[in-house]
């Protein structure tokens, strides 16, 4: 269909500008490589020390900019400069590739290895009802405005309907 394109693209060889991995040329590094058999539980399983990191700042409830700050310096530090990387689009060999952290945020909200999307839609809605309250009250007659105290109510409801949902899904904090 001409002038349309899919929300989440599913071809990899055809389906472009979806918000995964797949859809943009940059290059992930949990994309690109996959855990070491022989390295497991060694001080050479670059890759499962990322997804420990990762799992680990998501457990202690850390926001998604400082996981991916964390996990862009870590793998500049201890991963990058023993990577060899050939890239499937050009075919050229890449050593020490680059991971952005845009591909990093990229892959931990839109991949399925890791489950923030609970995380991002509580603090979307932690920031809608900090906001609302901002504006809640009239300041010259210090009235609650009817208006801003409906929008709030039914905020607080969606977002207690969005936790419904989670629970049930099992989808609680740090998963």
């Amino acid at each position: 269909m001409e002038g349309y394109q899919p929300a989440y693209g599913i071809n990899a060889a055809s389906d472009c500008g979806g918000p995964q991995c797949q859809s943009h040329p940059d290059y992930c590094f949990l994309c690109s490589f996959e855990p070491e058999p022989s390295a497991a539980g060694t001080d050479d399983d670059l890759y499962q020390t990322i997804v420990d990191l990762v799992s680990d700042l998501a457990q202690q409830e850390k926001e998604l900019p400082q996981i991916v700050n964390v996990v862009y310096m870590t793998y500049l530090k201890n991963v990058q400069p023993h990577l060899v990387w050939e890239n499937p689009a050009t075919g050229c060999t890449v050593t020490a590739p680059a991971w952005c952290k845009e591909s990093i945020r990229r892959h931990l909200i839109h991949s399925n290895q890791f489950k923030f999307f609970p995380s991002i839609v509580r603090n979307i809605f932690h920031s809608i009802v900090v906001k609302q309250n901002e504006c809640m009250m009239d300041k010259a007659t210090t009235m609650v405005v009817d208006e801003h105290r409906k929008a709030f109510i039914e905020t607080i409801d969606a977002y207690r309907k969005f936790e419904t949902w989670a629970s049930a899904r099992g989808a609680s904090k740090g998963k």
